[in-house]
C-alpha cells in the first residue's frame, strides 16, 4: 500500500481543507501521515524535522523551502500550493487553462468588480514575504526578487491604471485612506499583521493575501467571488489523487 505524508505549516485555509483531503486519501486506501506545524513555527524548526518514511510527500512551499532533506525527494513531492491553486481555478470557473499568474489575478479581480467590489483609490502592497508563495523560477524566469516584485506591481497598474499604488516594507505606520486595498503574502497577514490592522484608521476596505488561491478565497469570503464549495473540495481531492497516481505510474514504468 502506498504511503502518503502530508507536511505543512498551518494557516486558516489549510486547516479548513487538509483534514478532508486526508480522509479522502485514506478512503482511497492510502496510508496517510500528517505533520502539521504550528502557524508560528520558524524555518529552523521545520528544517530540523526528520522526514517520515513515506512513498509520496504532499508538502507546502513553506516546509519545502525550509527543509533540505525534502529537496532530495523532489521527484516524490507534490506541492499543496499547486493542488489548491488548480482547485480554486476550477471552483470559481475562471481561468481553467494553465497560464500566467497575471491573467489569473486579472480574472479574479474582474469577477470581484462584477460582484460589487468598488475599484480602489489606493492599493498598498507589503513587500516583506511577498514572493514566498510564488514559483519564482517559472513565474518570473530570469528575474531578481526586486524585478519580480516590480512585475507584481505592474499587474495592479495595468488592471487599475488610475489607482495610486504604494509598495511598503511592512504594515507598520501605513496610512491607508478610504477605498484602499491592502495586499500581502499570507505569511505577513499573521498575528503581528492583525495587530497592525487594528491600529489602521480608516481600516482597509479589502485585505487580500497571496498565494493566488488564497487571494481568491479572501474575495469569496467577502461575497465578491462565486465559488462552488463542493466543487472546490472535489477538485482538490481529484487533483491530489491524480498527481499521486502519476507518481505511482512513473515508478511502475507505465
Amino acid at each position: 500500500m502506498t504511503s502518503v505524508a502530508i507536511i505543512y505549516r498551518d494557516n486558516d485555509f489549510f486547516s479548513r481543507y487538509v483534514p478532508a483531503l486526508e480522509t479522502f486519501l485514506q478512503l482511497e486506501k492510502y496510508t496517510v501521515q500528517t505533520r502539521n506545524f504550528h502557524r508560528d513555527a520558524d524555518s529552523t524548526t521545520m528544517g530540523n524535522e526528520t522526514l517520515p518514511i513515506s512513498n509520496i510527500f504532499l508538502v507546502d512551499k513553506t516546509f519545502y523551502d525550509a527543509n533540505e532533506k525534502i529537496k532530495h525527494k523532489l521527484q516524490d513531492c507534490i506541492f499543496l500550493d499547486r493542488v489548491f491553486g488548480e482547485a480554486m481555478r476550477s471552483a470559481t470557473e475562471i481561468y481553467l487553462r494553465k497560464g500566467r499568474c497575471e491573467n489569473f489575478l486579472r480574472e479574479l479581480i474582474d469577477e470581484a468588480i462584477k460582484n460589487g467590489a468598488k475599484p480602489p483609490k489606493k492599493i498598498v502592497v507589503i513587500r516583506d514575504n511577498l514572493l514566498d508563495h510564488f514559483d519564482t523560477e517559472n513565474d518570473f524566469p530570469g528575474k531578481t526578487p526586486k524585478q519580480s516584485i516590480e512585475e507584481i506591481m505592474s499587474w495592479f497598474a495595468k488592471i487599475f491604471p488610475e489607482t495610486e499604488l504604494r509598495l511598503t516594507e511592512t504594515a507598520e505606520n501605513v496610512v491607508l485612506g478610504q477605498r484602499t486595498w491592502l495586499v500581502a503574502d499570507r505569511h505577513q497577514v499573521g498575528q503581528s499583521m492583525k495587530e497592525c490592522l487594528k491600529e489602521m484608521r480608516p481600516a482597509p476596505d479589502i485585505v487580500l493575501r497571496f498565494p493566488l488561491y488564497e487571494f481568491g478565497d479572501d474575495l469569496a469570503e467577502l461575497g465578491l467571488l462565486s465559488r462552488d464549495e463542493k466543487k472546490f473540495g472535489d477538485c482538490l481531492n481529484e487533483n491530489a489523487l491524480s498527481r499521486i497516481e502519476n507518481i505511482e505510474k512513473r515508478r511502475d514504468g507505465k
